[in-house]
């Protein structure tokens, strides 16, 4: 009974890697329900796939000006702790991710090569 129940417990806690973020060193409630919901890691490793697209395209640098910025960065970590991290439960998880995703696909279609 005791071997059947830890089993569970392992089972239920989920992938050990979210994108983002090493599940094993989950500490926010947010990021423990991250790891205990396939579908919200899924949304984890879609904006962090994302998040490194657009990185990986502007290299922190103004395309106009050349100077060194990173406004896509300081966006993502006022988003994760202004929206995202104040989240109680899974579902408020998920559509903060939905509509993160689909704006960032918006704002930064050009970066990512979509709709060209």
């Amino acid at each position: 009974m005791i071997v059947a129940t830890a089993l569970a417990v392992l089972a239920w806690q989920g992938p050990a890697q979210a994108a983002g973020f090493d599940c094993r060193k989950a500490h926010t409630i947010v990021e423990k329900l991250i790891c205990a919901h396939p579908k919200l890691s899924r949304l984890d490793d879609e904006m962090n796939r994302l998040y490194q697209a657009i990185e990986g395209e502007t290299r922190g640098v103004d395309g106009e000006t050349g100077a060194a910025s990173d406004p896509f960065g300081k966006d993502q970590t006022r988003w994760r702790e202004t929206v995202r991290d104040i989240c109680i439960d899974a579902a408020c998880i998920e559509r903060a991710y939905a509509a993160r995703i689909g704006q960032v696909r918006k704002d930064w279609a050009s970066a990512l090569g979509e709709g060209q």
